[in-house]
């Protein structure tokens, strides 16, 4: 896995609250990045804080269905 911490300090303007803060706000970031190599799908996984606590993955999961869930709505509804 490709450590994210010098890409997200070299950009302060943008992150360096959420560095600054990242315990209290239990910051975690995971990026999976699919590539091709020798015409073969490979994941590459970039991250920051990755093993810093556990997290749950069904509740993160269930927060994006909710959300498309809704602009699913908002869109029949228009």
């Amino acid at each position: 896995m490709k450590d994210l911490t010098s890409l997200l300090n070299a950009h302060p303007d943008h992150f360096a609250a959420l560095l600054t803060n990242a315990p209290e706000y239990r910051l975690q970031v995971l990026i999976s990045e699919v590539r091709e190599e020798h015409g073969k799908p490979v994941l590459v996984r970039h991250g920051y804080r990755v093993g810093a606590e556990y997290f749950y993955p069904a509740s993160t999961v269930k927060l994006c269905g909710a959300v498309a869930a809704l602009q699913e709505l908002e869109r029949l509804q228009a």
